[in-house]
């Protein structure tokens, strides 16, 4: 005897999070393990539960999610002394000032510190900014630093020995012959003002 078999359409809360522009994947795991989302009503702590769109009712903080209609990307120039975040509780400058005016909402594709400048990225793609930040897609990022002032022999083997991020070294070999008025353009960490992309 024959068995009908409804098709499953469930699919994994993290990714509809993801999907609606409100968190990237990663992010959205840490918002289910907070507490902070229901589906109908009640709180949901375990990652890997399922859903299905339309028919489960889902809020986050309390409000309806929203599915997302088009994907944006954006490409913002953060000056310096701004947050990378749509929300201090200090009431420091964000980045939210910049796209607050724009008709969805977007959230940060990694970060650039207070004190840097550059490029920055932003979307509602939620799969996307995972895939772009993710260590195991192992892509590339590119930081350029001015450094004011001469690297000195200490400050080359202190890179060498310490450096988390694996910079290219003879980047930093070649501004050894820098002068105290030159801004040599390497990668560096010696408390410079950075311009960078992302992180």
């Amino acid at each position: 005897m024959a068995h009908s078999q409804e098709k499953d359409n469930r699919v994994r809360l993290n990714k509809l999070i993801a999907e609606s522009g409100l968190a990237s994947r990663r992010a959205a795991d840490k918002i289910i393990e907070e507490g902070r989302v229901s589906i109908n009503g009640k709180k949901i702590y375990e990652l890997g539960t399922r859903v299905e769109p339309g028919k489960d009712k889902i809020t986050v903080d309390g409000k309806n999610l929203r599915l997302r209609n088009e994907l944006v990307y954006a490409m913002l120039h953060k000056p310096l002394g701004v947050l990378t975040t749509m929300d201090d509780p200090l009431n420091r400058p964000t980045i939210k000032e910049f796209v607050e005016h724009l008709p969805v909402r977007l959230f940060p594709v990694g970060r650039l510190d207070w004190n840097s400048e550059g490029l920055l990225l932003l979307t509602n793609d939620g799969d996307w900014a995972n895939r772009i930040t993710h260590p195991k897609d192992e892509i590339t990022k590119t930081y350029l630093v001015k450094i004011d002032g001469q690297i000195g022999p200490e400050h080359i083997r202190r890179s060498e020995s310490s450096d988390p991020f694996h910079v290219r070294k003879n980047w930093l070999r070649r501004s050894e012959t820098a002068t105290g008025r030159d801004r040599s353009s390497a990668p560096g960490k010696f408390g410079s003002r950075a311009t960078g992309f992302l992180e």
